[in-house]
Formats: structure tokens, sequence, C-alpha cells
């Protein structure tokens, strides 16, 4: 599979899916990254005098000793906590800044669109399975499924209509074997899957 795995300046782990973008700064008092695109994960060496601050949009994530994900998504952010504790923070809105302390099995989702939070307990085993390119789903919109194979693919799926990506996927989808699962939601679902010259694959809801 096409995630790339790179060990940090400071010995820290970073994991980054096929469409992600970070750029670091490590020569401060802080360990400073930016994640402008994609999904990253982090599993951060313990050092109490230099903290480790993930920037995502108007959403930072400071981590002192701890493993976690940070997903980046059209209208949300969404941090999932493996291993320690993590302090999610919003840019101030006005004067005010609100933080929310995360530990481990906890997911915080961010709506870039409404400023608002929720917290909810995870298995992030599931959760992470992507870094083995394996994505696991309950109930998600196709929509959503695409956009996660899009970053973990090089081939790009195209959804043709709302009603396709409003449609609810339950399963597991393998970024490594597309084939499979596109012939899978065609069986299962009324949905045509036709690829173009230029290598796109598009789904549309069938005639």
């Amino acid at each position: 599979h096409i995630n790339r795995s790179a060990t940090l300046p400071d010995g820290s782990k970073m994991i980054l899916s096929a469409e992600s973008r970070v750029d670091m700064d490590f020569n401060g008092a802080r360990r400073e990254l930016n994640v402008s695109s994609g999904e990253a994960y982090f599993k951060v060496k313990h050092d109490r005098e230099r903290p480790f601050i993930v920037r995502v949009g108007e959403i930072s994530v400071t981590a002192i000793g701890t493993a976690f994900d940070v997903r980046r998504e059209t209208g949300k952010v969404t941090i999932t906590v493996e291993d320690g504790v993590v302090m999610v923070s919003t840019e101030g809105w006005g004067a005010s800044r609100n933080t929310w302390r995360a530990e481990a099995g906890f997911q915080v989702t961010y709506s870039t669109r409404d400023r608002t939070v929720s917290m909810a307990s995870v298995n992030p085993a599931v959760e992470m399975a992507w870094r083995d390119g394996e994505l696991a789903y309950v109930r998600e919109p196709l929509g959503s499924v695409v956009e996660d194979l899009n970053r973990h693919s090089r081939t790009r799926i195209v959804i043709g209509s709302r009603s396709v990506a409003a449609l609810l996927f339950t399963g597991t989808a393998f970024a490594a074997a597309l084939d499979d699962w596109l012939a899978g939601i065609e069986q299962a679902y009324p949905i045509a899957v036709r690829r173009t010259d230029s290598g796109e694959v598009v789904l549309s809801a069938r005639e």
C-alpha cells in the first residue's frame, strides 16, 4: 500500500495517507506540524520541555507523549487518540479559546462549518486500520467512503449524483483491492461503475 512512514527529527513516528500534506517546524521551543490536507498518524516521543503541536486549520492538537490520528476532510476535522492524552483547542473566536481533553479510546470531531465539537468513544484499532490499507465502516455515506478511498488509492473515484453519495455503506474496503470493492458495491447497490479514458472510476445511479 502507499502510506508513507517517516521518523521525525525528535524520534517521533509519522504515517501519512496517500493524498496528505504536512509541514513541520522543529527549530523552536515547540515541535510544530501543520496538516493542510489528508490524514496523518503520529506516535509522539515524550519530551515535556517541547510540546508537540499539530495544527489543522483552526484546530490545534497538543500532545506530550502519545499516539493519535488527525484527519482533515471537507467540513470537518477528526482526532482519534490511540494512546495517552491530547488537548484539542480551537483558535480564538473573538477573545475566546476553547480546549477539550481527549484520552485514549476517544475521538473528537470538529465541524468547520458550525464550529461545534463532539466527542465519542471509539475503537482506535478500527479507526486507524487505514495504516494497513484497510478501511472499515458502519452506515457511512458512500460519499465519505469514496473520499477516504481517494486518499489511499492511486485510482480516483468520482460520484455522479447526490443520491449515490447518500447511500449508506457498511463493510470493509481495501484501497489495495479496489476492483474487488467496486465489483461488490455494483452488485449490492443500484450503482453502475464506469471507467473513463483518463483512468477515473465514475459511480452513477443505475438506469
